[in-house]
């Protein structure tokens, strides 16, 4: 009789998208810094357009946190403007590293978040990285260039946050 095997994944690294994922704008470097926070998960620009945190982010982004988990940005932003608006939300400080760039190209961006890692003496293999993304166009090049990587589609996969960790605790 033949054992089967289980493979336990222990991840390490989640990367999260910011644009449809973190916050409801869909593109956050066509706004116009300063932001200004006007609720507790609401910011403003300074022509008037709001920008809204997805319900329990930043309560799944501490949990996560508490877990023991690398956090990370991959974005197709500018990154200045991004990283005033994660400033504003008081985010910043929650994620580890961040690859903020003004292409499409997601794959180079993980390349980028895991040498950075490598760098710092803590070597991270793709297959213990969770990414998560609103959109999945990005995930075929993902996949060629940096293959292992746990997907998660935000809204397909999960509806909310509350799931997300749900789903995080139950893979890990």
């Amino acid at each position: 009789m033949l054992a089967k095997a289980v493979v336990y994944v222990k991840y390490k690294l989640i990367i999260f998208d910011l644009d449809g994922t973190i916050w409801d704008h869909e593109d956050v470097s066509s706004l116009t810094p300063l932001f200004r926070k006007i609720s507790k998960n609401t910011i403003v620009d300074l022509r008037g357009t709001l920008v809204k945190l997805y319900p329990y982010v930043k309560e799944t982004l501490s949990k996560l946190k508490q877990m023991g988990f690398i956090l990370a940005i991959v974005s197709w932003n500018k990154e200045k403007i991004a990283l005033e608006a994660l400033d504003a939300f008081g985010l910043a400080g929650l994620f580890d590293y961040y690859c903020i760039e003004y292409h499409p190209y997601k794959e180079k961006m993980i390349k980028k978040i895991l040498k950075k890692i490598y760098e710092e003496e803590n070597e991270i293999k793709s297959f213990q990285v969770i990414y998560i993304d609103d959109r999945d166009i990005h995930i075929k090049d993902i996949a060629r260039e940096v293959s292992g990587i746990y997907f998660i589609h935000m809204w397909i996969d999960v509806k909310n946050y509350k799931d997300l960790l749900k789903l995080i605790k139950t893979i890990t």
